[in-house]
């Protein structure tokens, strides 16, 4: 079982030996999640979440989405609570990233594990550059990390006399993690293999796993609706499969946004992270944590084996977020380095590493790197008249692309709906005359379209392009 693991007394203290170090990597791990709500734009995907959560009827526009439908529901809800601004928005992801850091610390306290190490897999869950970005997205993957996180943490319950709590920790956090996102099946392929090679004392060893499929195979409802709909969409030219992207992913699954980051930052992160896992390496080849070694194992590798499954049998289009489930298990497998380690140097790695990643974080958020709508849209409002219109130009379907325009336009600018221009040009023309402030997204497969759909248009009036989006106003007399 998890624990077997051969070192020294030294390298044994418990993680409450140190409970102010633990609160407060918890605590910048918080901090990290909830600053800069809104220094980013909303972009067209965080638009697609919003155009579901304020459509009319929201089951027909998650007919377009194509995802499980319960974080979309969730956000619908909470724009009832807590309005439309971009921070409020986003809150909704923080709030699930942070109860998902606070349970893992929970789950890591449970573990039959040397102090040491979980002290090291703390301060990298905590200050996961990787994570706190995605907590700040308008999209599910923050749920699918609370879902996986929860598993896990239901998993070290039931292993260390809480059996009945694991259970419906784990069912509960498989059902989570599938009802946010179709990659939470993998996340559960973990947990069930976890479970099975390392039951609980005393316990039958198939309970356990067959819970978790339980939560699963809740899901069957939506996933017969949705994954033919999802199966169904064409995705264009995106984000294919390369070597050197796979090669790199491990970095990139902490590293976010490293092509845009100072060289500095990333070297810097990449040189903590290689050091740990060489460190890692080492001892699991000396067989010095060997039963935590197959944890990490199944918890990196089922789910990565799953997600390259289904996008190969689908489009071979990968992005590092569609792997944020098996980061809790990364962490852990750097936090391996510390087997041997006396506490105080695992404490001195722990806070190098916080501020390490603290710095590739803050340094993110000044980047800017999403798409311009918020600078597009204030555009619109400097050059807005009373009877103009609104159009799109993005190559997505009709309402999806003008999601991110609610947070940024007023009630009274979009009262007169949309206008997406696809096929023709005739199709953001009006009947007669006035002026249409047209919100266009610039990407390489849609340039010769725009460039055929915008000639011949009286466009008096072109915005500096931010991040691959401008306004144009056209005017006909």
């Amino acid at each position: 079982m998890p624990g077997q693991i051969l070192t020294s007394q030294s390298s044994t203290a418990s993680p409450l030996n140190s409970p102010l170090l633990w609160f407060g990597m918890l605590l910048v791990g918080s901090i990290l999640r909830l600053i800069g709500l809104d220094a980013e734009s909303l972009w067209l995907d965080e638009g697609f979440s919003l155009h579901c959560a304020t459509a009319p009827d929201i089951w027909e526009a998650l007919n377009q989405e194509g995802n499980p439908p319960l974080f979309f529901v969730c956000l619908r809800g909470w724009i009832e609570l807590f309005g439309l601004q971009p921070a409020a928005l986003r809150s909704l992801s923080v709030v699930a990233s942070i109860t998902a850091l606070w349970l893992f610390a929970v789950g890591l306290r449970r573990a039959n594990m040397p102090g040491t190490i979980a002290t090291l897999t703390l301060a990298l869950y905590a200050s996961s550059p990787f994570l706190c970005w995605y907590a700040h997205e308008l999209r599910p993957y923050a749920f699918l990390e609370l879902g996986t996180v929860a598993m896990f943490c239901g998993w070290q319950f039931a292993l260390h006399d809480r059996y009945r709590l694991g259970c419906v920790l784990a069912t509960l956090g498989a059902a989570l993690a599938c009802w946010s996102h179709y990659f939470g099946v993998p996340a559960a392929g973990a947990i069930v293999m976890l479970a099975w090679f390392d039951p609980p004392r005393s316990r039958p060893r198939w309970l356990l796993p067959l819970l978790v499929l339980v939560g699963v195979a809740s899901t069957y409802p939506a996933y017969a609706h949705y994954l033919p709909i999802q199966g169904d969409h064409e995705w264009g030219p995106q984000s294919h499969l390369g070597y050197v992207y796979l090669a790199s992913l491990p970095l990139r699954l902490f590293v976010a946004q490293g092509g845009e980051l100072p060289t500095a930052v990333v070297v810097a992160v990449a040189a903590v992270m290689t050091a740990l896992i060489l460190i890692t390496l080492k001892n699991l080849c000396q067989r010095q944590c060997a039963g935590w070694g197959r944890t990490v194992g199944f918890g990196v590798l089922v789910p990565f084996a799953g997600v390259l499954a289904a996008n190969f049998l689908v489009e071979p289009r990968f992005t590092a977020r569609y792997f944020i489930m098996a980061t809790p298990y990364l962490s852990l497998f750097m936090g391996l380095a510390a087997v041997h380690w006396p506490a105080r140097r695992a404490n001195i790695a722990a806070l190098v590493v916080m501020a390490v990643f603290a710095t590739s974080t803050i340094t993110s958020l000044q980047l800017h790197v999403n798409d311009g709508y918020r600078e597009a849209c204030a555009s619109v409002r400097e050059h807005w008249r009373e009877g103009d219109r609104i159009g799109t130009m993005t190559g997505m379907p009709l309402g999806y692309c003008s999601g991110p325009l609610h947070a940024y336009l007023t009630p009274e600018m979009l009262q007169n709906g949309f206008d997406e221009s696809h096929e023709t040009r005739a199709e953001v023309a009006p009947s007669s005359g006035g002026r249409l402030h047209l919100i266009v997204r610039s990407m390489s497969y849609l340039e010769e379209q725009q460039r055929r759909h915008l000639k011949d248009m009286p466009v008096t009036y072109t915005s500096p392009t931010v991040n691959r989006v401008r306004h144009l106003v056209i005017e006909w007399q």
